[in-house]
């Protein structure tokens, strides 16, 4: 961490990251989560996935470790697909207390995102 992160106290905040998630441990990691769950799903072939991505992670490091993220390949996990009636990508969804709350299809920038946690889950970090 460099000087400026220093000066924003940026120093010794803790590190968050999106868990992988597939199709068998979806209802362990996801469903029965003790905390509301943002989960992103992308594809490789989607340019917008790549430039939603770091929307994503912001969001999630802004919230300290009160939402849990997790992430997937749409491709590779059909059974969350069809549950979250998957249209296309990136899309981010989020759960709580085993139900999704809401779906987000498309680009989206992180105030949109942040919004939504508050609107959803409260005041988070």
């Amino acid at each position: 961490m460099g000087l400026l992160g220093k000066i924003l106290g940026k120093e010794n905040k803790p590190q968050i990251k999106f868990d992988a998630i597939d199709d068998e441990s979806f209802r362990d990691k996801v469903l029965a989560a003790d905390k509301p769950v943002m989960l992103f799903l992308w594809s490789n072939t989607c340019p917008y996935c790549r430039k939603m991505a770091p929307n994503v992670l912001n969001v999630l490091q802004r919230h300290g470790g009160e939402v849990i993220g997790f992430q997937a390949n749409a491709g590779e996990v059909p059974r969350i697909s069809a549950t979250v009636q998957l249209r296309g990508v990136p899309a981010t969804v989020f759960f709580h207390r085993g139900k999704m709350v809401d779906f987000v299809g498309g680009f989206r920038p992180e105030d949109y995102l942040d919004d939504l946690i508050v609107k959803h889950f409260g005041e988070q970090g």
